[in-house]
Order: C-alpha cells, then sequence, then structure tokens
C-alpha cells in the first residue's frame, strides 16, 4: 500500500496542475467504478490524480465519461502514443530486471562452484560457469585408435592433446611417457591428435608409450573449450573432470595428490 502511495505522488507530482484553484467534484466516475468525495491533485495527457473518500487514486482519462474528458483535455492520439510509449519503457525495465536476475544467478553459480571445488590438490579451479573441471567430460568419440584402447572402468583416466605440428608438442612426451609408467596401473593414458593423419608419431619424430586417438572432427577439443596446444585433460574414475591446461602443471607429486584427493 506504502508503494502503490509513493508512486501515486511521484506521478502527481510530474503532472500538470489542473487549475490554480483545486477541482472538487462530488463524484468521479472511471469506467465501472465510481469514487466519491473527490479532490483532484492533478492530471496528465494520460491519467487523473486525485484522493476520494477511500484514499487516493488515479484513473486514465480514457475510461472517463465524456464531459470529464473535456474537463482534463483528453487527446486520444496523445494518450495513445504517451501509453505506447510507457509500454515500451515498461518492457526495457522487465528486461533490465530479468537481465540483472541471470547475471546475479551465474555469478551466484560460479561462486557456489568455486567454494564446492577449489582445493589446495586441485591443478586448476573453475573460473566460469563454462569451464568443464567438475564437470562429466564429454564422450571422447574418434575416428580410429592407433594401439589398443585403453580401458578406463574404475581408472582416473589422462589425455595428452597434441599436434604433430607442434614444436612446444613434442618438447612433452618424455614425461608424459614417464608418467605413464608410474601411474599405468591406475590411470589411463592416452594422447588425442585432432588432424586427419595417417601416424603422427612417425611425423613428429616422437614415441609415445600409450595408444593414440584421431578425431579429425576436433569436436573433443571444442567441447572442452580448448584454444591450444599441447594441453591435458585429467579425470577421475567416475568421469569427472579434474584438470584442464598445460602439461606443465601435471608432475608425479601433483597427480598422486590429485588422485588421493578423488580417490572415493
Amino acid at each position: 500500500m506504502r508503494k502503490r502511495l509513493l508512486t501515486l505522488c511521484l506521478a502527481v507530482a510530474c503532472c500538470l496542475a489542473a487549475s490554480a484553484a483545486q477541482i472538487k467534484l462530488a463524484e468521479l466516475k472511471v469506467g465501472s467504478r465510481t469514487y466519491k468525495g473527490v479532490s483532484v491533485l492533478g492530471f496528465n495527457v494520460t491519467d487523473v490524480y486525485f484522493t476520494h473518500r477511500g484514499g487516493i487514486s488515479n484513473g486514465k482519462l480514457k475510461y472517463l465519461e465524456p464531459e470529464m474528458q473535456k474537463l482534463f483535455y483528453y487527446d486520444e492520439a496523445a494518450a495513445t502514443q504517451e501509453e505506447q510509449k510507457q509500454q515500451e519503457e515498461n518492457v526495457q525495465f522487465q528486461q533490465q530486471v530479468a537481465e540483472k536476475a541471470e547475471v546475479s544467478f551465474k555469478d551466484a553459480r560460479v561462486a557456489e562452484r568455486r567454494a564446492e571445488m577449489s582445493s589446495e590438490a586441485n591443478l586448476s579451479d573453475p573460473l566460469s560457469e563454462n569451464n568443464p573441471i567438475g564437470l562429466p567430460m564429454p564422450e571422447l568419440s574418434v575416428a580410429r585408435w592407433i594401439g589398443e584402447k585403453p580401458e578406463t572402468l574404475n581408472k582416473f583416466q589422462l589425455y595428452f592433446l597434441w599436434a604433430p605440428w607442434s614444436q612446444a608438442c613434442k618438447k612433452y612426451f618424455p614425461e608424459m611417457n614417464e608418467l605413464k609408467g608410474k601411474f599405468a596401473k591406475d590411470v589411463a593414458f592416452a594422447t588425442l591428435v585432432s588432424e586427419n593423419v595417417f601416424d603422427p608419431e612417425a611425423d613428429a619424430g616422437v614415441t609415445a608409450e600409450f595408444p593414440t586417438a584421431i578425431d579429425p572432427s576436433g569436436k573433443f577439443l571444442e567441447k572442452m573449450g580448448v584454444t591450444g596446444l599441447p594441453q591435458v585433460v585429467v579425470a577421475d574414475h567416475n568421469g569427472i573432470v579434474r584438470y584442464v591446461g598445460h602439461p606443465s602443471a601435471v608432475t608425479e607429486d601433483r597427480l598422486k595428490i590429485l588422485m588421493a584427493r578423488y580417490a572415493e
């Protein structure tokens, strides 16, 4: 009630004064409703604002009787134009409210994910709602495997994403091979090449001690949000992504801590 009263008072302050002498009416009919003991506070192109025996209110000029419309200089064309303007402004306001609510919800969700996921054991933490960390890893659908497809059931998974033309990628094969030798029992290792090549290792002059997946479509990289190489994806035994980033962060000690953190 107080909010409505404040709104009406603000509207009255903005509207044109009826005359130097206040207009008083025994009654004022607005549509199907009749108000008694009316004192007009003011009016504009669309509304009249007044007090009455029941309080304070306003009425649309278009719903007044013709004689009353003349009293308040009602102009149908001007009123229609003003109402359309008000309607457009209201739609814009509602959109702004909705957009702010959506932003607030996303911010709250990101903060919740950060609090839930952040840990000293993590190699990286999610920055935005679109970050795949903490979410199920997308399906790895490839054209073919070089070597036997790794068994991932009840195992952590580590995928080394690279390209045979990339000099930066070649540097990390010794480290990846070393990790494979130490964690082969508990971690399923594989490399992923998003190129239409026959033998990427031979092309690059490197040796991988684990199988290579060929995915010319690049869909897996796209779903993971990968925009640079080399990259490593680590998922736990439930297929939940725990790390996406540069291979330099995936050391033996850090991988042990990560596995201990998400072993259950």
